[in-house]
C-alpha cells in the first residue's frame, strides 16, 4: 500500500464502490455521487420524450433551484472571505497580537508604556476590523440585492427575447434641412504689383 493514495477497500469492494482513504481509513462515496450537487426539485422530472416539457421544467424548476444554490454560495463565500464572524469575535483583540509584556516588579513608567501600546494596538485592531466588517456587509447586501434581480431577468428573458424578435423597427431616413449659407464675395484674381 502506498501512502496518500485512495485505494479501493478490499472489504467494501462490492457494487457500491465505496473507497477508503489509506491515511484515515474513512470511506467516501463513489465519485459519481460526490459530483451530484444539484438540489432536489419539488416537482417530478418530466417523463417521456417531450423536449418542450423538459425545457419548461428546466427553465421554471431546475435552473432557478441551481441559481438559488449559486446565490447562497456567493453569500456564504462573501461572509467567509471577509471573516465576519471571526472579526466580530475578536473585535477588541490587539492588532496582529502586537502587545507589550508588563514589567515584572513595580516600574510605573514601564507599566504605563505597556498599557498605552496595548491600548493603541486594540484601538487599531478595532478600527481596521470595523472597516473590514462594514465593507464585507456592504458587499453582502449588494449580493443579497442582486439575487432577486437575477431571478427577475431569468424569468423575463423569454418575454424580452420574444418582444425583441417581434418588434421590427422602421427607419425614416430624412435629412434635416440645411440652413442657407451666405458666403461673402471673394476675389480670387491674382494681385497686380505696383498698380493700384
Amino acid at each position: 500500500m502506498q501512502r496518500g493514495r485512495v485505494i479501493t477497500s478490499r472489504k467494501n469492494s462490492s457494487a457500491a464502490g465505496t473507497r477508503r482513504c489509506c491515511y484515515t481509513g474513512a470511506t467516501r462515496p463513489p465519485m459519481d455521487d460526490a459530483l451530484r450537487t444539484q438540489p432536489k426539485s419539488p416537482l417530478p422530472a418530466p417523463a417521456g420524450g417531450s423536449v418542450l416539457w423538459a425545457f419548461c421544467y428546466w427553465w421554471v424548476v431546475a435552473a432557478p433551484l441551481a441559481l438559488a444554490g449559486i446565490w447562497r454560495n456567493y453569500l456564504e463565500a462573501n461572509l467567509n472571505y471577509f471573516s465576519i464572524g471571526l472579526l466580530l469575535r475578536t473585535l477588541i483583540a490587539p492588532w496582529h497580537r502586537d502587545t507589550e509584556d508588563y514589567a515584572k516588579g513595580f516600574d510605573v513608567l514601564r507599566y504605563l508604556e505597556a498599557a498605552i501600546v496595548n491600548t493603541m494596538s486594540r484601538i487599531i485592531g478595532f478600527l481596521i476590523r470595523i472597516v473590514t466588517i462594514g465593507i464585507g456587509l456592504v458587499i453582502e447586501l449588494a449580493i443579497f440585492a442582486a439575487g432577486p434581480l437575477v431571478f427577475l431577468v431569468w424569468f423575463a428573458a423569454p418575454f424580452l427575447l420574444a418582444a425583441a424578435l417581434a418588434y421590427v423597427p422602421t427607419f425614416h431616413l430624412t435629412a434635416p434641412a440645411l440652413p442657407a449659407l451666405s458666403v461673402p464675395h471673394l476675389n480670387f484674381s491674382p494681385p497686380v504689383h505696383g498698380i493700384r
